[in-house]
């Protein structure tokens, strides 16, 4: 208990700040109140602090000494802008005078009744008392409403359909790429604006390079700032289902500090696919620096991933403990730490029925009753250490840890009976630090150092009453294969920056990579599963890259980064040289248009999970067979167009991009089908594409609507191998993402739909596999607010459709909410309620082996009532 006192004392006593003081007057002295006074950082030019002059033309802000530049805009309906330029000798009791402006009276008037967000620079501003209506719950609400931003199904937060980089609170890094922890948690009447931010630099940047950075930076409410502040929400519902919620938050001037847990039994998670993929890259792809060239050494055996990751509500039950908590603070002016620990606990149980028809001469048919109950726990740490001597000199230092802990059962009855478990104990552990220099007015120079370290650990068993895999057996028909991945990576990277002019600008950098990864597989009493694969590889690359900007309006970046890579598995090696260019051009256009056109190449080799010299089990009905090319690299080609427009006068933004890929040697297989089960062999195929995709986002001037539009296209070609029969398989797929709100000023209430729509289509060759699949989504929701009273209501229609196989699925959803007062706010909430006992769905999937029909279990819906209390 002392301990947890000595923690919460250490990062919420912390907080010292000044605040600024003025006046605003005519040029005849006389009061303004109501003035606009923002506080904005020159450098990036994004809002810190707002807010408005009392009927005494006094105003008061917040604000923190520092090294940053700062600025005063005051501006009012009627009167010219003025700004005002800050230092240390003028923050207190500072008189502003405004001259009035009458010309522009009626443009300004026509102009502000409406627009949703201002451009400046490098950032885009929304202006919440447009969108607010007093029925959001939290960020992710308020997010939803605003032109440009959208939530996908892996909660993350996009711009004009790109994910940002991070979430920031005041301009401080915090919950970083965890969107979904900010968007879901943070109360929405603690935000009091939400920017935009494009080259974003944070508190390690120095120089005057772009970092290309897009983050969403939240401002808070002064009522939220230097003091504890949160909720715990309790709700419990029929079957038993039960959901605990709690959001603790300290944000102070010099830091934050947020607990976070969720416990429940009605589906929801906190960790999805990208988050596990992400957790289990390097420290250099984690912390998004630093190698321009990349380094290709870390790859996911998706083999691997636990079934939890992506199973989503497709289970028969789910129950979850997730905890997270986050920091961040700034002891100095030179000393900055922030981090985050989340662990979680989820455990999930499936039931499917399937019907599999192998592609084979006879189309052998095998019908499976399946069961997997599965318990996993899982992980995350991160710390980050800054300390800046001075403007001209950073050392960062990062730290990473991922501890995995993941038990599966299987249960496979039908033609062929089968126990098959599952346990996985991983740990990986990355560290890295960085020093950045800046030499000169003209040179930057950073340095990079960085360790991996990564343990895989798997046990696979099979239990069967007869044979399978045309193994033989001896006593039983049991087999057990233990698999093992050790990974050491060291990073050695010193690159140079040199601002030649204002318009040119030279990058040089040389790097190292020692990368070291053993994979050995082990089964008793199969000889031919034996093998034990050493994998050595050290790159060496050389980089360089002019920034030129040639016009107001036209620049060009083009990169040059050879690369020297020597890799060598089990006593057999081979050496490389790679140039890979880089070519951009980028036109700005007035009013904030801008065209990019990039051409990038790129060259890997193969993963050590994908270089077995002997036979590999993937799964009970699913060997490998050796590889014999492992030393043949993946290259890959891409040419990108992209295209935008962002119009705050007619609240429009608007984006098109197209990008073209000719990726070869590939890794493919060529599938054999033998007694009800499946042997690849690996080949190389080439694959060819392209993708377009168009964003639209818009609010009407008269009509009181606002939407946001995606259309996409995707399109590719590659080879398939069946029975050694070559197969070309071409796949396109198409949709469109229409997401409407109203925005009725004077009803107490608003409506919502979101519709989906998508298709994919499979040609080949072998017509069998051919297969088409729809889906249409429809979302129609009603809600608002009536005195204390916010309710809604919607719907969910789905129509899937494959080749064979066509299913239709209704829900109706609801919640209300009665404010009780500032501390209580009482539910009723029902998700699903026409599901509430049966909830089955029917699924078919086609691959180059088999065709496959299944029934599930999906979760059912539930109807709680609870309790939140804030405080």
């Amino acid at each position: 208990m002392q301990i947890k006192l000595i923690f919460l004392i250490f990062f919420f006593s912390l907080s010292s700040f000044s605040q600024i003081t003025g006046k605003v007057t005519t040029k005849k002295g006389e009061i303004i109140s109501n003035a606009f006074v923002q506080l904005i950082e020159v450098e990036t030019d994004f809002t810190q602090e707002y807010t408005s002059t009392d009927e005494n033309g006094i105003f008061s802000l917040p604000f923190s000494v520092s090294q940053k530049k700062f600025y005063l805009k005051i501006t009012l309906l009627g009167y010219k802008p003025k700004k005002v330029i800050l230092n240390k000798n003028n923050i207190s009791n500072i008189i502003i005078s405004l001259i009035e402006d009458h010309n522009t009276l009626g443009e300004i008037i026509i102009i502000t009744s409406y627009k949703e967000f201002e451009v400046n620079k490098d950032s885009i501003n929304y202006n919440l008392s447009k969108v607010r209506d007093s029925t959001e719950t939290n960020l992710k609400d308020l997010i939803e409403k605003l032109p440009g931003l959208t939530i996908d199904d892996n909660k993350k937060v996009s711009f004009q359909g790109n994910v940002i980089d991070k979430v920031l609170i005041d301009g401080e890094d915090f919950f970083g790429k965890k969107h979904e922890m900010s968007t879901g948690n943070l109360p929405a009447e603690a935000v009091q604006g939400i920017q935009i931010i494009k080259n974003f630099k944070e508190f390690d940047d120095i120089g005057n390079q772009k970092t290309g950075k897009i983050v969403l930076n939240i401002t808070l409410n002064k009522n939220y700032k230097n003091k504890i502040v949160g909720n715990i929400e309790v709700n419990s519902g029929v079957d038993k289902k039960n959901q605990l919620h709690t959001n603790v938050f300290k944000f102070l001037k010099k830091g934050n500090f947020a607990l976070i847990t969720e416990a429940n039994n009605i589906g929801e998670s906190a960790i999805n696919m990208l988050d596990y993929i992400e957790m289990q890259g390097g420290i250099g792809n984690f912390t998004n620096n630093f190698n321009d060239g990349g380094s290709g050494v870390y790859e996911i055996d998706h083999a691997k991933i636990p079934r939890y990751v992506f199973v989503n509500k497709n289970v028969d039950s789910r129950s979850t403990v997730f905890n997270s908590l986050n920091f961040s603070n700034k002891f100095s002016e030179k000393l900055k730490v922030n981090g985050y620990l989340t662990l979680d606990f989820t455990k999930i149980e499936e039931l499917k029925n399937s019907s599999k028809t192998f592609i084979s001469s006879n189309y052998e048919t095998l019908q499976e009753n399946k069961s997997n109950a599965a318990d996993s726990y899982l992980g995350n740490s991160f710390v980050n250490i800054v300390y800046k001597k001075n403007e001209n000199q950073v050392l960062k230092y990062n730290l990473k840890i991922n501890p995995l802990r993941n038990k599966e059962l299987f249960n496979i009855k039908g033609d062929l009976n089968l126990d098959n478990r599952i346990k996985d104990n991983d740990f990986s552990i990355g560290q890295s630090l960085m020093y950045k220099n800046q030499l000169s007015s003209k040179f930057l120079l950073q340095s990079f150092f960085s360790y991996d370290y990564k343990n895989q650990e798997r046990v696979f068993i099979l239990n069967s009453d007869t044979p399978f895999l045309n193994l033989k057996f001896y006593n039983d028909f049991t087999l057990t294969q233990n698999t093992n991945v050790k990974q050491n990576t060291i990073n050695i990277n010193s690159k140079l920056l040199y601002n030649y002019s204002d318009y040119t600008k030279l990058t040089t950098s040389f790097s190292f990579i020692k990368n070291t990864e053993n994979f050995n597989n082990n089964t008793k009493r199969q000889s031919e599963f034996l093998f034990n694969v050493l994998k050595e590889q050290n790159s060496f690359s050389y980089f360089n890259k002019i920034n030129l900007k040639l016009s107001k309006t036209f620049s060009f970046n083009g990169s040059l980064n050879y690369i020297h890579n020597s890799l060598e598995v089990n006593k057999s090696d081979k050496k490389y040289n790679w140039f890979l260019p880089n070519i951009s051009f980028g036109f700005e256009f007035l009013d904030n248009k801008n065209l990019s056109v990039s051409y990038l190449k790129t060259m890997k080799n193969i993963a050590i999970f994908q270089m077995n010299d002997n036979f590999r089990i993937l799964n009970y009905q699913t060997k490998i067979n050796k590889n014999r090319d492992i030393f043949t690299p993946i290259e890959k080609e891409s040419i990108n167009l992209n295209y935008s427009s962002i119009n705050s006068s007619k609240n429009s933004m608007f984006s098109f991009g197209v990008s073209l890929f000719d990726t070869k040697n590939e890794i493919g297989y060529n599938s054999i089908v033998n007694n009800n089960f499946i042997e690849q062999n690996y080949v190389r195929i080439p694959k060819k594409g392209f993708d377009v995709s168009l964003n639209h986002s818009k609010t009407l001037k008269t009509l009181p609507f606002k939407w946001n539009a995606k259309i996409f296209y995707k399109n590719s070609r590659s080879f398939s191998f069946f029975e050694e029969i070559k197969n070309k398989n071409t796949n396109y797929s198409y949709g469109v993402d229409l997401r409407f709100n109203s925005t009725f000023k004077a009803l107490p209430f608003q409506t919502k739909l979101n519709f989906y729509f998508d298709e994919t289509k499979t040609k080949n060759d072998f017509s069998v596999l051919n297969y088409t699949l729809k889906r249409i989504n429809i979302y129609p929701k009603i809600y608002g607010k009536i005195n204390n009273f916010i309710w809604n209501f919607g719907g969910l229609y789905q129509n899937v459709s494959s080749t064979n196989v066509s299913q239709n699925t209704y829900a109706v959803n609801f919640s209300t909410q009665w404010n009780f007062n500032k501390e209580i706010q009482l539910f009723f909430k029902g998700t699903n309620i026409l599901n509430l006992k049966n909830n089955k769905f029917i699924s078919q999937q086609n691959t180059d082996a088999f065709l496959q029909l299944s029934t599930f279990e999906r979760l059912e819906g539930n109807i709680l009532i609870g309790m939140r209390f804030n405080f």
